[in-house]
């Protein structure tokens, strides 16, 4: 009985870690996203190899994903030359709580953005990486030239969420766009420009509008 109590804690204070140390994420704008990393591309997972070594046996330390790269986007890396139908190896935790990409499908194609980190390519859940079917028309057209021109101003317009604050005048005031959810118009449709020495959005207006369209009928 008394051993059974023990293996009763260690499972609940495990479970309590893993609550503590679970992954999170600041909500970014893809833009963001795309600026803060030093590789772009959509490629095709070819394998997912988990690799242990960790503290837990069970579990694999890392996975790193084989991926056939069909577009580049962006490629900064110092170490790192990457080209359209090379085959590269991207990295990311084995944990969730460690915010690693567990959980992309071979044979699928993806958005990744990643950084290079010891002459790997690293991602993790608080980066863009999406099912290529699930990015936007208007953010395949920003992919191509809106991002990569924006993220070379100097200085670039910032992109933050909403600060949540009942009064706009409340929030710290910054050189850039706001946008109010992760999943809104603007991260969708939109990108920040400066135009006349501001800081603004720049929409896709038509697919702006319909998504505008679409959230108001869910209301």
């Amino acid at each position: 009985m008394a051993v059974t109590r023990v293996l009763v804690l260690v499972a609940v204070v495990a479970l309590c870690i893993e609550s503590v140390l679970s992954c999170m994420c600041m909500p970014q704008h893809p833009q963001t996203d795309f600026c803060d990393s030093e590789f772009v591309l959509r490629g095709k997972i070819l394998t997912r190899t988990p690799v242990y070594g960790g503290f837990n046996p069970d579990m694999p330390m890392n996975i790193v994903y084989k991926v056939e790269v069909n577009t580049v986007y962006r490629t900064l890396g110092s170490n790192i030359a990457i080209k359209e139908d090379d085959e590269v190896n991207i990295t990311t935790s084995g944990y969730d709580s460690m915010c690693g990409v567990t959980n992309m499908t071979v044979d699928e194609r993806y958005l990744i953005t990643a950084k290079e980190i010891g002459g790997k390519l690293i991602t993790n859940l608080c980066k863009w990486n999406a099912l290529f079917t699930q990015v936007t028309s208007s953010q395949k057209k920003m992919l191509r030239n809106d991002f990569e021109q924006e993220c070379s101003r100097t200085p670039p317009c910032e992109v933050r969420k909403y600060c949540g604050a009942p009064d706009p005048s409340q929030c710290q005031q910054f050189d850039g766009c706001t946008f109010y959810q992760q999943e809104d118009c603007y991260t969708q449709h939109s990108y920040c420009t400066r135009r006349n020495g501001q800081c603004q959005w720049r929409r896709y207006a038509k697919r702006y509008n319909e998504c505008l369209a679409a959230q108001s009928r869910k209301r």
